[in-house]
């Protein structure tokens, strides 16, 4: 795995064998907390892994996490109470369950928390967040089949224990990230197909128990909104694709779904894009970084014989582009 350095702008390209990023990257007590994963290629059993850098790069210590009857994916760490919080999805033949490692600052585990998921269902997709109340708070999506999708939430607190649990009794509802309202009043989820099934991206307003209060559909009309993140002012950036074109987009947006500006980025008309899932949009300082996968063969993304690339933006404040890696030649139009 490389580190690269627009994330860590103080670190040299670096290389760590045999490991693949998560989507949590960490700063605790002058040192980087990465969270990612590893494969045993004879037993193609996948587990969980953490590095601890010091701020040159330099490997300080790794542990690797195993289940006995499950790979393991780490998802998103947090650092509470002296004490990290890893968030982790351990996937079995007929099952999902959500996984907490509570560890001490040698990254020993202290304590195992364990949480079910619909019998049969997997889970497909999910972000963390620590909200005003001190709660850990959970939102995502389990998959039966390609067409049979149930978003979830989870609330837990520090202690490990299960606050509140919700799913959705409705098909087709692709949940992504979860961001609090600036009075701590409810939560805002950007998600794909709430009305109606395989719907447009849209915003999904929510009580604190994740009762519905207003859904909108983000216009004009945008999918795969995978990323988004708090810019100024109660607005948020996201990321998405038309699905006409498959082109990505960078969109500023309100809570009632209205986008304020756009750009749309795009290598040769024809080449479809798809918004980066893990970590899609970062801030450093007052810039911003965000990314997709170019020429991605979306029918068969693993076995693809066409070549693709990683597209990487990075833009000011005030969404003014100021780089763009991955590609020889790319058009943005404002």
């Amino acid at each position: 795995m490389l580190i690269l350095n627009w994330c860590f702008p103080q670190i040299e390209v670096t290389n760590y064998d045999g490991f693949r990023l998560g989507n949590s990257c960490e700063f605790w007590n002058g040192k980087i907390i990465i969270i990612g994963g590893s494969s045993d290629e004879s037993s193609q059993k996948q587990s969980g892994k953490i590095l601890m850098l010091d701020q040159q790069g330099n490997l300080l210590t790794q542990r690797t996490y195993t289940e006995n009857d499950g790979n393991l994916y780490f998802v998103k760490a947090f650092f509470k109470e002296e004490r990290f919080y890893v968030f982790s999805i351990l996937s079995r033949q007929t099952e999902s369950k959500l996984v907490l490692y509570q560890l001490d600052t040698d990254l020993n585990i202290l304590e195992t928390n364990y949480y079910t998921t619909p019998l049969d269902h997997s889970i497909s997709m999910m972000n963390v967040m620590f909200d005003s109340d001190s709660l850990f708070v959970i939102s995502g999506y389990t998959s039966l089949t390609s067409y049979s999708s149930r978003m979830f939430f989870y609330k837990i607190n520090l202690d490990g224990d299960s606050v509140l649990l919700k799913y959705s009794d409705q098909t087709y509802q692709l949940a992504y990230q979860l961001h609090e309202s600036s009075d701590s009043s409810k939560y805002l989820l950007f998600l794909d197909g709430f009305y109606p099934a395989f719907g447009y991206s849209g915003l999904l307003q929510l009580s604190k128990t994740f009762d519905v209060l207003e859904f909108n559909y983000i216009m004009p009309h945008l999918n795969k909104t995978y990323a988004s993140i708090s810019y100024q002012d109660s607005l948020f950036l996201t990321t998405g694709i038309t699905m006409d074109q498959f082109i990505l987009k960078l969109m500023k947006v309100n809570w009632s779904g209205n986008v304020l500006s756009s750009s749309t980025y795009f290598k040769e008309i024809g080449m479809k894009e798809v918004p980066a899932i893990n970590s899609g949009i970062v801030q450093s300082g007052s810039d911003y970084y965000f990314g997709s996968t170019t020429n991605i063969d979306y029918h068969t993304p693993d076995f693809s014989s066409q070549d693709s690339w990683f597209h990487l933006v990075k833009v000011n404040q005030d969404l003014e582009t100021i780089w763009e890696n991955g590609m020889e030649e790319m058009h943005i139009i404002p």
